[in-house]
């Protein structure tokens, strides 16, 4: 108070005045931030993981990946608890939808959604489980023993034995097939041929001798622990199992394994070049290669009747590996190897039993095993259950992801218009290109989130035919186990089959997949992007552009890459095409990203990226960012609705366009081994090199983070398409 009264004396009032207008001016425009700041809760929790993630002791010219992403991998181990798990929430209103459907709805409901139910209780219900104990296990390798006619000689076809565990039951071993689309006609599919899937060495590079002996004795002692369960069981149950699978001698199973991963792509001094493919190779021209390995008994296992075609061309990946497989198979005991495969189907089944054989993994795992935890990642996968598109079709109806539908769509059009006008800006494209690339952008059609077909029950139910009323028919007396045979029996009868017919399967709302299709000049947004951090009807425009928008914009792109603009609008494939400056724009990129590579920590092996082989992706990255800045530019200068978010108030908005564009990359690194194989065959290069080299070509991101030219992140030379 005598302070106050002092400076009242001591002042004038035209002095207190101006000290007044300062004070109340100061809080206007503290209330004026405060009203632009996005308080709501998403914005909290997605602005405290957006922070989490950065490095801010690097600087963002130096290398953005760092600066966006450094953090990652320590938080995402640390703080999972403040991760949006976009699997876990589609798994609480899956259970949802479930429990609300009553007994009698049950049996009035389509018959895919019973299907569903059925799996589900089957897969939750732990006394079944204790119940049906390992029979179906047991009798499964007596089956297969009799079905390959081993005798006591165990004398067997080898080559038939490796196809026929993968035609079976679904499961890659020595050689690991795959049908993938075919790049050069993308109305058909072909068929792959890769390495070994590796069940023992697959979780490292092996360094030393002491580091294969601990992998070696860990899985020593866990298939001991099974084996000695599934004698105990069998004998309780009157059953016997097969000789030769109680018999095996353990330490050669794993050797055996161990001298394959040595020859693998994943062993450090792998010797051969791991970068050889052999693409478009005939069956006529594989039999003429010098192995002992009977192909044509293979063929004969995997029962794919186009193999009969001598013409038929198929892909090799890693070819310098069959020449070794052809080596150690020759030098290999019959029992070994039939030992091998019929452990490799009992590793792969045996989680589908009780609890105590999820206990024995858990050491190999490293991880507790959760039941449900295991059912919600079972039935939501595309890839173990296949039934995701059931629940698709039950999430297609939720008024909330109907929203959101809508909010994005509006997006998708502001992108379109922004595209529709970079594209009449570019002097460099003739005049018909142009025109095509004009009318093949506004002839493009969307499907966000989910197809209209997933909500047609009749087509659902047709789809899961030979499951619901079929040969491979699923009932409630049967175990868990056996649904699961018989689901992967049709998935795999419905991928044999997508080499002669492809089937147009609808975008489910649980797709995390966006994809672009010439053929249809289609692009589909899975409904699983549509959530955070990838996107929110409740964060900033920046955020939602930074992000879903760029993933979008990427989509788009590739209607006009290498591949897109060999397709007219309506998907037709054109007879010839040609643009010698389209051309030198993406001669640019290869060149410029030839030169990104990665030498891991032990500095063994240096990677680089295939410009060529990636060119395409590229491509879509770069158009795509620059498209997704300029829409959120325009959408910025229109609308005064700029929310600044807690956690990051000192960035601008544009600064967290480009923080969202990047962090929607961030991944946990690569081990060394998956690193190589993606730099060796993936389409799209490292999250680090998606990030780095976008940004280093745009200039709108050099100059807003104030780049000096020859930064890292400000090259002299850009490669700036659109």
């Amino acid at each position: 108070l005598l302070t106050l009264i002092t400076f009242v004396f001591m002042h004038s009032m035209k002095q207190i005045f101006l000290i007044f207008t300062l004070f109340v001016y100061k809080n206007i425009i503290f209330a004026h931030k405060e009203s632009k700041m996005c308080l709501n809760d998403e914005c909290k929790r997605i602005s405290f993981i957006m922070r989490s993630f950065m490095n801010l002791n690097v600087h963002p010219c130096d290398d953005f990946y760092r600066f966006a992403c450094g953090n990652w991998s320590k938080i995402s181990i640390l703080n999972r608890k403040n991760l949006i798990n976009n699997k876990e929430e589609m798994m609480k209103k899956t259970k949802l939808i479930l429990n609300n459907i009553s007994p009698k709805q049950r049996r009035e409901k389509n018959k895919s959604t019973v299907l569903l139910n059925t799996v589900n209780m089957a897969c939750r219900n732990k006394t079944a489980i204790v119940q049906f104990g390992s029979k179906m296990l047991v009798q499964l390798l007596n089956e297969i023993v009799r079905d390959w006619k081993i005798n006591k000689r165990n004398k067997i076809n080898i080559e038939y034995a490796i196809a026929d565990i993968w035609r079976r039951y679904g499961i890659a071993n020595l050689i690991s097939p795959d049908i993938i689309p075919d790049e050069q006609n993308v109305s058909m599919n072909r068929l792959v041929f890769n390495e070994i899937d590796l069940k023992f060495f697959h979780t490292t590079a092996i360094l030393s001798k002491r580091t294969k002996q601990v992998i070696a004795n860990t899985c020593l002692s866990m298939m001991k622990n099974i084996l000695k369960n599934l004698i105990n069981d069998a004998v309780n149950m009157s059953l016997i199992l097969p000789e030769i699978f109680v018999n095996s001698k353990l330490p050669a199973i794993i050797d055996f394994e161990f001298n394959l991963f040595k020859v693998s792509s994943t062993f450090k001094n792998t010797p051969y070049n791991t970068s050889e493919i052999i693409k478009d190779l005939k069956i006529k021209d594989l039999l003429k290669m010098n192995f002992s390995f009977n192909w044509n008994d293979y063929f004969l296992g995997l029962r794919i009747p186009l193999l009969s075609n001598s013409s038929f061309q198929i892909l090799l990946i890693n070819s310098g590996y069959f020449i070794y497989m052809d080596k150690i198979l020759k030098s290999t005991p019959n029992t070994t190897i039939i030992a091998y495969l019929l452990w490799i189907l009992v590793l792969n089944r045996v989680e589908f039993l009780d609890d105590r054989y999820n206990k024995i993994l858990e050491e190999e795992r490293k991880q507790t095993f959760n039941r449900n935890k295991f059912c919600d990642t079972y039935i939501l996968s595309e890839h173990l259950s296949g039934l995701d598109l059931i629940i698709g079709s039950l999430y297609a109806n939720d008024v909330l992801i109907n929203r959101i539908k809508n909010e994005c769509e509006q997006y998708v059009n502001k992108l379109v218009g922004t595209y529709l006008e970079r594209v009449d800006g570019i002097k460099w494209l003739n005049r018909r290109t142009k025109a095509e690339l004009v009318e093949k952008i506004k002839k493009l059609s969307f499907q966000i989130a989910y197809s209209k077909l997933i909500l047609n029950q009749t087509w659902i139910d047709h789809y899961y035919e030979e499951l619901i009323d079929g040969p491979l028919k699923i009932s409630t007396s049967e175990s868990f186990f056996t649904m699961h045979s018989k689901i992967t029996a049709w998935k795999m009868n419905n991928l044999v089959s997508s080499l002669t017919e492809t089937v147009d399967i609808p975008l489910s709302p649980l797709s995390a997949d966006a994809s672009y299709s010439v053929s249809k000049n289609r692009i589909q947004i899975g409904g699983a992007i549509l959530r955070p951090p990838l996107f929110s009807i409740n964060l900033p425009k920046s955020v939602n552009y930074g992000t879903f928008g760029s993933i979008v914009a990427h989509e788009i792109a590739h209607a006009f890459d290498s591949v897109g603009m060999m397709y007219d609008s309506s998907g037709i494939q054109k007879s010839n095409y040609s643009d010698k400056f389209f051309d030198y724009q993406q001669q640019c990129l290869i060149e410029q990203y030839n030169k990104f590579c990665y030498t891991p920590a032990e500095s063994w092996k240096r990677f680089c990226v295939d410009g060529e082989m990636t060119k395409n992706e590229n491509f879509a990255d770069n158009i795509g960012l620059s498209i997704s800045f300029h829409a959120y530019r325009k959408y910025a200068t229109n609308f005064d609705d700029h929310k600044t978010l807690p956690w990051l108030k000192q960035f601008s908005d544009e600064q967290i366009f480009f923080i969202s564009f990047a962090q929607s990359f961030c991944l946990i690194p690569f081990n060394d081994n998956a690193l190589h194989y993606a730099f060796l065959t993936d389409e799209h290069p490292p999250p680090f090199v998606r990030i780095l080299g976008s940004l280093m070509n745009n200039p709108q991101f050099s100059q807003i983070f104030n780049c000096p030219v020859g930064s890292n992140m400000n090259p002299p030379k850009k490669c700036i398409i659109l």
